[in-house]
């Protein structure tokens, strides 16, 4: 059977085939838990993730405690985790807590407006699936997907993703333009790994001097540390 989205963005069943997208081989070897608001995708999930077959056990979660003690038991393997409903910085920390404990999280989008698509990338996951695109064979090939490293995503998705990056890329660009050429040659010796004592030696300048212009550096990109300002240079000069 194949479950898709009606018109009011639910699951609903259909026959089909989609048991090609997951390997036979490995059947039943995959507990998955569930932790979404709305009760009818909720079903609709568990319909569809019974008829996978490397889907072991599949857990309905009412509660975030419930998800969370269940991880920390290592009793499932894969989170299918909603966002509709949900608090957001409760959704992030949740997702956070449960990765640690070595679980695969998937993020079940609600919506595709702006608001959504942000919420949805500030979440720590394994990949994303959209409720309404939901059918059986888009779940099985993101559970495939899962289970090999991948990270699935909707186009638009990945397209906002890359827009966000080119923005932080031109934004880092910006902030470093602002730096004077002194500070600029500190940043570049940063990026070389050196500390204090070297780049005084390289520079002919007092420790004292080095650390007033790292300091004026850090100010300059917003960073709070050396790592993230070498980063900042790093992705403004080696990204088109």
């Amino acid at each position: 059977m194949k479950v898709n989205g009606s018109k009011s963005g639910l699951p609903i069943l259909e026959p089909a085939s989609y048991h090609h997208t997951l390997n036979r081989e490995s059947a039943g070897f995959l507990r998955v838990a569930i932790h979404v608001e709305n009760d009818l995708v909720r079903h609709g999930l568990n319909v569809m993730l019974g008829a996978l077959p490397p889907v072991r056990h599949v857990r309905l979660c009412a509660l975030r405690s419930e998800v969370l003690e269940l991880a920390r038991q290592q009793a499932f393997d894969l989170l299918i985790l909603g966002l509709g409903g949900l608090n957001g910085a409760e959704v992030c920390v949740l997702a956070a807590e449960v990765c640690r404990h070595d679980v695969k999280v998937l993020v079940l989008m609600a919506g595709v407006d702006d608001e959504g698509l942000d919420s949805a990338t500030a979440v720590p996951c394994n990949g994303f699936l959209v409720q309404e695109e939901l059918t059986a064979q888009a779940l099985a090939a993101a559970i495939s997907g899962v289970v090999a490293g991948d990270v699935p995503m909707p186009s638009f998705l990945a397209n906002r993703l890359l827009s966000r990056a080119r923005e932080d890329i031109r934004q880092s660009r910006s902030r470093i333009n602002t730096l004077t050429p002194r500070e600029r040659e500190v940043l570049d010796l940063l990026v070389e790994g050196l500390g204090n004592k070297q780049i005084a030696l390289r520079l002919h300048i007092s420790q004292h001097g080095v650390k007033r212009l790292v300091s004026n550096v850090l100010a300059k990109l917003n960073c709070s540390n050396r790592t993230l300002a070498v980063a900042i240079a790093l992705r403004s000069t080696y990204n088109p």
